[in-house]
């Protein structure tokens, strides 16, 4: 794979962009380039938009036109539009459960829960208990006394059509996180609006909205900052590490659902799963079973997708390909793109 990764990257610093940008002033960008987004897009509430924060609202503004008009992401997105305060943004919850010796084929099976509730019912197969009221703490302590793997996540960077809500949190963070989660989070709605109404499998939604993140913030960056920049840099940093991180997740989870499925002894199978999940940590990753499910779906294809945008040879060109990617079946989803590939 370090083989691979090293080709990967050869390609991807090579690719050429297309569309000249500034991001100095979002209001007086190019006047050939439309400004779909602008301060005035911008819900603050009763905040006061002193100049700090009305550069760091143009900044965010800056990079999701620059979504729009070179990467052809849709203009439709209503993601970090709206200013809100920590106990006020809209949240999701997501707990992760399974037991010590097993791992899903692919994404686990999701329990909604419509309120705020004490959910004890026995889960011997993985799942993911979802909700937007109920923070599930106390479900998490309640599977971890019953010997289950868990991994509880607080959401507030999710897309839907309403849009994820702007906090203080992702306004202070760093500048590189900031991009490439607002690439990612509107690739979500801009593949979404090609298929409404259609179920999009995330095996292959997410690792290509990771590529939207970590390749568009490279492009942005040595456009808009020069190769030179502590960013452009950064950015390329940042996606040499996920792709490591990629190969090291997919290599254990294969590894451990081989041995989960075999007929070895359960001692035998928790043994190797606490020696790979130490191996892990020595490589700089804490994870158990649990967090594995989670991060599978992030990293199981984002290798096929960085050759695909290698190939492509330009986000625009990747969100290209993928326009016509089969949506709803993995298997079919990956078959058209080893075509793309293949050059068929």
């Amino acid at each position: 794979m370090k083989l691979i990764n090293s080709l990967l990257f050869s390609a991807l610093l090579g690719v050429s962009m297309s569309c000249a940008h500034s991001d100095k002033d979002v209001e007086a960008g190019p006047k050939d380039v439309p400004l779909h987004v602008r301060l005035s897009s911008f819900d603050t509430g009763d905040i006061e938009v002193d100049p700090v924060m009305k550069s760091k609202l143009g900044r965010i503004a800056d990079v999701k036109n620059y979504g729009i008009n070179v990467f052809g992401l849709t203009d439709s997105s209503n993601n970090y539009l709206r200013y809100k305060e920590p106990e006020d943004a809209r949240m999701i919850y997501r707990l992760y459960l399974t037991p010590r010796t097993v791992l899903p084929e692919s994404i686990a099976e999701s329990v909604f829960l419509a309120e705020e509730t004490e959910h004890r019912e026995p889960h011997p197969s993985p799942v993911i208990l979802k909700s937007s009221l109920d923070d599930l703490l106390d479900e998490e302590e309640f599977y971890e006394n019953e010997g289950l793997d868990t991994m509880n996540r607080s959401i507030v960077n999710f897309s839907d059509l309403a849009g994820c809500d702007l906090t203080p949190d992702f306004i202070n963070s760093a500048w590189a996180y900031q991009v490439r989660t607002l690439f990612h989070e509107d690739w979500h709605i801009t593949f979404d609006s090609w298929h409404p109404k259609k179920s999009i499998s995330h095996a292959i939604h997410e690792p290509a909205a990771m590529v939207m993140g970590y390749a568009g913030a490279i492009e942005y960056f040595r456009h808009t900052h020069g190769e030179s920049s502590a960013e452009y840099l950064v950015a390329v940093k940042k996606y040499e590490d996920i792709s490591a991180e990629a190969d090291v997740i997919t290599d254990a989870y294969e590894i451990l659902k081989t041995i989960y499925d075999s007929t070895i002894s359960e001692d035998a199978k928790v043994k190797i799963s606490e020696e790979t999940f130490a191996y892990m940590e020595r490589e700089g990753y804490d994870h158990n079973n649990a967090t594995l499910m989670d991060r599978i779906i992030y990293m199981k294809y984002l290798p096929l997708m960085t050759l695909v945008h290698a190939r492509a040879g330009s986000v625009t060109e990747f969100v290209n390909v993928m326009r016509d990617c089969p949506i709803d079946d993995e298997d079919s989803a990956v078959e058209y793109l080893v075509k793309y590939l293949a050059g068929a």
